[in-house]
């Protein structure tokens, strides 16, 4: 059994109500952005609209309860072509400039907490795509497959269910469109203050990882940041160039560090954000903290989050969605953007064991119940 404190969302409603209301924040803040992804538009505007949703729709709620911390728990991420991830540029640097075009694939990923709450969320789109001129192509079989993956995984999430028994079901599934899903991509149990609990699920786990990390047992009470990302290329992506902007406070590492600008900066860092995510756009002075951040991270006392790239004329879909493992079976709690009218694959699923698994409900059925009661009903 998970332990009390895994189970509290079940036997404490306040703690359920935190996390939807986190979702609900998390929700706007995506639609926002997803609603700001047109053709010209500035991605350090986006990073910044997303991030100020979030600010704005917290201080809504629990306003009344001065002690209960809420707002930003991973910074606005949107990551054209083939910058894949975590691009959150600082003003004035190489990477304000970028900008959206038609045809772009663009992921949005960002997240947000109440009481130390958290939902995540990420989403795919291509910039300028219709249902009249959908993503296609290579383009469609990615996304498309990023998707169905997460449907896949979200009914997988049942009590008792082994973890390396989701990541051969997504090997599987992602088969069918020809992609693959990203090598080493870890989606962790998430807790109170907590983005990356023991629980992890691997999609494709490098050769040391299948060694090193040991299967789970996914229990009821158990909540998860599901982290989709799917590749039409090999699986490997390489570092980006570009400035790395997000980071966390790694809460296993104590250092004395030796530069002022170093300990003014870290302890920012722990008053301002806690344990979590943060963009270097969010600290006091931004270009002070470029020289203290570096000691920090030196000495491990937080973990960057660089930009990743794939290869040229590769394409990369990236989903994310939390879910609450609940007695009646998983409850997502941020919302899907996916519109199936927006994307059209080459490729489609024929395999028969994932066709059964998708076309499973996500909740137990009722029905046993129902028909139980009205037994008992009669019976009177």
């Amino acid at each position: 059994m998970a332990t009390t404190e895994d189970q509290s969302f079940i036997t404490n409603q306040s703690i359920f109500t935190k996390y939807q209301t986190a979702a609900e924040i998390c929700n706007r803040a995506m639609e926002a952005v997803i609603a700001g992804c047109i053709d010209g538009a500035k991605v350090i505007d986006l990073c910044k609209l997303g991030d100020k949703t979030i600010e704005e729709e917290a201080k809504k709620v629990y306003s009344n309860k001065k002690s209960i911390k809420k707002g930003i728990a991973f910074p606005t991420c949107v990551s054209p072509d083939r910058i894949i991830c975590h691009v959150s540029p600082l003003d004035g640097e190489p990477d304000s400039e970028l900008t959206l075009k038609t045809g772009d694939i663009v992921r949005i990923e960002l997240a947000s907490h109440v009481d130390g709450y958290i939902a995540h969320s990420a989403h795919t789109l291509k910039i300028g795509a219709t249902k009249e001129n959908p993503a296609s192509g290579r383009e469609g079989d990615v996304i498309e497959a990023a998707h169905q993956s997460c449907e896949a995984i979200l009914r997988l999430l049942r009590n008792g269910k082994k973890s390396y028994e989701i990541t051969d079901t997504v090997q599987k599934l992602t088969e069918e469109y020809e992609c693959i899903p990203i090598e080493g991509m870890i989606s962790h149990a998430v807790h109170q203050d907590n983005m990356e609990g023991e629980k992890t699920i691997m999609l494709n786990p490098t050769y040391d990882q299948r060694r090193q990390v040991p299967e789970v047992t996914l229990e009821e009470g158990d909540a998860y940041v599901i982290d989709v990302l799917i590749t039409t290329s090999d699986g490997k992506l390489k570092p980006h160039s570009g400035r790395t902007t997000v980071y966390k406070k790694n809460v296993e590492t104590n250092y004395q560090l030796k530069l002022k600008a170093s300990k003014n900066v870290y302890t920012e860092i722990c008053n301002k954000f806690g344990n979590m995510g943060f963009s270097l756009r969010a600290m006091d002075d931004s270009n002070k903290t470029k020289l203290g951040i570096t000691e920090c991270q030196a000495h491990r006392l937080v973990n960057g989050y660089p930009m990743l790239e794939t290869k040229e004329d590769e394409f990369v879909a990236h989903y994310m969605f939390t879910a609450l493992m609940m007695p009646s079976g998983p409850t997502r709690i941020t919302k899907d953007f996916y519109d199936a009218s927006l994307v059209k694959a080459d490729h489609e699923i024929k395999d028969e064991e994932i066709n059964n698994l998708l076309k499973t409900p996500v909740k137990k059925s009722n029905k046993k119940k129902n028909k139980k009661k009205k037994q008992a009903e009669t019976k009177q």
